[in-house]
């Protein structure tokens, strides 16, 4: 009888573990798609049609569900990091977008020089990582400071690796531009965006690339794949108008490449985007960049990061 019963136990047990592993294995790999569905009829169609997307982590599908993007995330440690005073006559550099923005970039050696990194109200020498972004790897923003003429820059560094551009602005409250305009509002009157680096668009090809119009979210329904990007765009950038110039300058790089080839839905909305006005400016690069420039077909490695740096550097130069 007691033998019974422990072979009872453990079938109960076996079946309950097979079905709450397959439940987080589905929920890690639809959760992306989760985040941008409006209602649980999207949801369904949304988790059938995103087997391309990419698995996340387990702490990113956790925040997930609690429809949060806690700051926990971002990268903070202050270990390491060398305090500076801001100053008064920098010029404000802010860096966005996904993970080729982020901390998951690996980048040569770069010799640290006097341009800051500005984290909740203080300024930092900027080094790997910095702060304010998700990863622990390396980024950009310290390639690009290298190859810049003066060292009169303060970068803040607040992408977010895996976002889509609806996380960033569209017609539901956005964490991210949140998070940016508390950093912003620190310094308000001190500082406003002279330059924004906007690197971001692989989340939506692999979102969007194979839905009809009437499965993405409202916003996608509304503007439909030709005009959602762009249109997103522009709502976040009037979420940082308080704190742009009326010069503001915008450095986009066609961005959609990540385990595949460019996408042309994504790049076109982009060069669309830098054609608004005469303070925008677009890069080939990421998209022009093959495999040998990135460690994992996806994100770029030490040459990708130099060749995106020097490209961005030179515009910035040119601005001065």
């Amino acid at each position: 009888m007691l033998l019974r019963r422990k072979n009872k136990i453990y079938i109960i047990i076996t079946i309950l573990s097979f079905l709450l592993f397959f439940f987080i294995y589905f929920s890690i790999k639809t959760n992306r798609c989760y985040q941008i569905s409006n209602n649980f009829s999207n949801f369904v169609k949304l988790a059938f049609n995103c087997s391309n997307v990419k698995s996340i982590t387990i702490g990113q599908y956790i925040y997930s569900i609690q429809h949060q993007f806690s700051d926990y995330f971002r990268f903070r440690s202050l270990l390491n990091k060398r305090e500076s005073k801001c100053g008064k006559e920098k010029k404000l550099i802010l860096l966005i977008g996904q993970s080729n923005a982020a901390n998951e970039v690996r980048s040569f050696k770069y010799k640290i020089n006097n341009n800051l990194n500005l984290y909740n109200n203080n300024c930092y020498i900027l080094s790997n990582p910095v702060l304010g972004t998700t990863g622990h790897k390396d980024n950009i923003s310290i390639a690009i400071s290298n190859y810049l003429k003066n060292q009169n820059y303060i970068f803040i560094t607040s992408a977010w690796s895996g976002s889509s551009i609806l996380d960033w602005g569209s017609d539901k409250f956005s964490y991210f531009s949140d998070y940016i305009l508390k950093q912003l509002n620190y310094n308000s009157n001190k500082y406003k965006v002279d330059i924004i680096i906007w690197i971001q668009g692989e989340t939506d090809f692999k979102l969007f690339k194979n839905l009809d119009i009437d499965q993405g979210p409202v916003f996608f329904q509304k503007y439909g794949k030709s005009k959602f990007y762009i249109e997103s765009f522009k709502i976040m950038l009037n979420n940082f108008k308080p704190f742009l110039k009326d010069d503001t300058k915008i450095i986009i790089t066609k961005t959609s490449k990540c385990d595949s080839g460019a996408s042309n839905f994504i790049n076109l909305q982009q060069t669309k985007i830098a054609q608004l006005s005469n303070n925008y400016y677009i890069l080939e690069n990421t998209d022009n960049l093959d495999n040998n420039y990135r460690y994992d077909n996806c994100h770029l490695n030490e040459m990708g990061v130099d060749t995106t740096a020097r490209s961005i550097a030179s515009i910035i130069n040119s601005l001065n």
